[in-house]
């Protein structure tokens, strides 16, 4: 039995040193794999800034439909949610975007007066800010729906 015991002994120790190199390899990995994550979340998000802006402006030129810019929008929107690690995170996110929205909604109101646009982009800038806002009210971010 001793013979049995330092054997057992010998084959357990061999299996820990086997396997905390590899526990302590996959802990470098996971750390490595998670900063290239936060890396490509904050990539995007300025991608997409950017490209919003750009569609902003080709729609104030005329040049995009309000559709595209909306498009563009809710990407951007959807990437700072992801990149979001907190609820408060995604709160103010969201905060940030129904504002954005609602400027949305008077510029196509604006636009749409002057002729240069459809009634339904009116309505589909007022679509997406009630999107934002269901969502906001759900993460629990607003005390009180808006009245409209």
């Amino acid at each position: 039995t001793g013979l049995f015991i330092a054997g057992a002994s010998l084959f357990l120790a061999r299996a820990i040193l086997t396997l905390v190199p590899n526990v302590l390899g996959q802990a470098e990995v996971d750390v490595g794999r998670q900063s290239r994550l936060e890396d490509l979340l904050q990539q995007r998000r300025d991608t997409l800034t950017n490209a919003v802006e750009l569609r902003r402006q080709q729609y104030l030129n005329g040049d995009c439909g309000f559709e595209e810019v909306l498009t563009t929008q809710q990407h951007l929107y959807e990437a700072e949610l992801e990149a979001a690690t907190t609820r408060e995170g995604r709160v103010a996110a969201l905060k940030k975007h129904l504002k954005v929205a609602e400027t949305g909604v008077a510029i196509a109101e604006q636009r749409f007066k002057s002729g240069h646009v459809t009634s339904v982009d009116v309505l589909l800038a007022k679509a997406a800010s009630m999107s934002i806002e269901i969502r906001l009210l759900r993460e629990g971010g607003l005390a009180e729906p808006k009245d409209n």
